[in-house]
C-alpha cells in the first residue's frame, strides 16, 4: 500500500488544479520592489518549521536576504527544514490524512464543509506579499471563485486516496472504521473512512474572505484583494481587552462562552456557533 504522497503534485492536480502558482502574475509584476525591500535585509520568522512558515522562507529565499533567523519550538521541524534548504529534491510536506495514512489509522472526515485552498508553497508567496508589500491594517487574501475555487473536505479525501490508487471504504460509525484498520496490510486497495456531518463548534459551512461594507481594493494585486478599511484598535482598547480577559481567567471560572462574549463587544463580526463539541473528540 503506497502511503507516500508527493503533496506538491497532489494539490496541483486535484485540489488547486493549477499548473503554475496563483501567484505568478504578482510575483512577476512586483519582483524589483520586493526585491529592493528584501535585498540585503535580516528577516526573523515565527513559527518558521511549520508549512506555511517553511514556504514562506522558501519564497524569500528567491531574494538576496542579508540574514534569516528562524525560530520554533519544534526542534525536530527546524532540522527538517534545514534538510529541505539544502535538498534539490521536492519537499515532504506532513499532513494529518496522510500521516494517518502512514500509521494505517482510520480517517474521519466531515462532509459538507467547504474551503478555498492553496497550495504550500502560494501560502508562503502569499504570506511575503502581504508582509513586505502589504500597509499597515490591511488584510489581503486570495482572489478566488467560490463556484470554481471552494472544495469540500470529503472530496479532497477521496481524490487522495484515488490518487494513491486506493478507494474509500466509507464505515459508518468510528469503531467500524477502527476495526477495518487492524485488517489493513500492503495489498490492500480500499481504506476505512468515517464521514460525518459535522457538529463541532465554530464549524462553519463554508469560507468568506470578507463581508458586506468591507471597502476591497481588487486593482493593486492581480490574484489578491486587499480589504482597506478594517477596525484599528487603539492600545488603550487592546489593553482593556487583554485586562479583562486576565480577569476571566484568573477567577477561576473560565468558560469557553464567557471567553466569546467579551471577544464579541470588540468584534461585532464575530460570530461563533456553539454545540458543546470540539475536534479533539473526533476520532
Amino acid at each position: 500500500m503506497i502511503t507516500y504522497v508527493d503533496i506538491d503534485d497532489f494539490t496541483g492536480k486535484y485540489i488547486t488544479k493549477r499548473a503554475e502558482s496563483l501567484l505568478k502574475p504578482d510575483l512577476d509584476k512586483y519582483h524589483t520592489e520586493l526585491g529592493k525591500r528584501l535585498n540585503g535585509k535580516s528577516v526573523l520568522v515565527i513559527g518558521g518549521a511549520g508549512t506555511i512558515g517553511s514556504h514562506y522562507i522558501k519564497a524569500i529565499l528567491r531574494y538576496h536576504i542579508g540574514r534569516l533567523v528562524v525560530v520554533d519550538i519544534n526542534e525536530n521541524g527546524l532540522t527538517e527544514l534545514v534538510r529541505d534548504l539544502r535538498s534539490s529534491t521536492g519537499y515532504n510536506i506532513p499532513q494529518e490524512f496522510i500521516e494517518r495514512l502512514g500509521k494505517r489509522q482510520p480517517w474521519s472526515c466531515p462532509t459538507g464543509i467547504r474551503r478555498f485552498f492553496v497550495s504550500p508553497r502560494e501560502s508562503g508567496e502569499l504570506c511575503m506579499i502581504a508582509s513586505v508589500l502589504g500597509e499597515s491594517g490591511d488584510i489581503i487574501f486570495p482572489n478566488l471563485d467560490e463556484k470554481r475555487d471552494m472544495i469540500t473536505f470529503d472530496a479532497i479525501a477521496h481524490d487522495l486516496l484515488h490518487y494513491l490508487g486506493l478507494q474509500a471504504d466509507v464505515c459508518a460509525t468510528e469503531q467500524e472504521a477502527r476495526e477495518k484498520a487492524l485488517l489493513l496490510n500492503e495489498s490492500s486497495v480500499s481504506y476505512p473512512v468515517y464521514f460525518f456531518e459535522t457538529d463541532t463548534s465554530g464549524e462553519k459551512p463554508y469560507e468568506e474572505f470578507f463581508t458586506e461594507g468591507e471597502v476591497i481594493d481588487t486593482d493593486k494585486f492581480t490574484s489578491l484583494g486587499v480589504i482597506k478599511n478594517s477596525v484599528k484598535r487603539d492600545s488603550h482598547e487592546i489593553d482593556e481587552i487583554f485586562t479583562r480577559l486576565r480577569t476571566l481567567f484568573d477567577s477561576g471560572n473560565v468558560t469557553k462562552a464567557a471567553v466569546v462574549e467579551i471577544l464579541r463587544e470588540y468584534l461585532p463580526n464575530f460570530e461563533h456557533i456553539e454545540k458543546g463539541k470540539g475536534l479533539d473528540s473526533k476520532m
